[in-house]
């Protein structure tokens, strides 16, 4: 069995960036809403990204779930890239996107598309 592409859906997003810091999270400053110690990963070199509650869940209806890689798209380059989803951001936002990064000197903000790409399984 492989994959095909089935369908590529985009969702315009204001993009901000946060740190790990108590005033910019809730408290944990390093475990996102998956668990995930996005800072183990950030040293790592694991690009981070947040998105707002109307993107990112748990329940099957949400377009990207946590631990999903997510392309965003920007004219912006250092916004561009492939970021791995493992935290959410307060319910008051809605089509935004948030990356984190260790060094508050990294902070960018820009306007951007997410990309969800949808396969089907198909038969040979």
């Amino acid at each position: 069995m492989t994959s095909s592409l089935f369908a590529i859906v985009l969702f315009p997003v204001i993009v901000t960036s946060y740190n790990a810091q108590k005033s910019q999270t809730d408290g944990d400053e390093c475990h996102g809403a998956s668990g995930v110690n996005q800072c183990e990963l950030a040293v790592q070199g694991v690009p981070i990204i947040a998105l707002s509650q109307d993107l990112i869940g748990r329940a099957s209806w949400k377009p990207f779930h946590y631990g999903d890689w997510v392309t965003l798209e920007s004219d912006n380059p250092l916004c561009s890239g492939q970021y791995f989803a493992t935290d959410t951001m307060s319910p008051r936002f809605r089509n935004r996107a948030d990356l984190f990064f260790l060094d508050k000197r990294n902070n960018v903000n820009c306007k951007g598309t997410l990309r969800l790409s949808l396969f089907s399984p198909m038969e040979l």
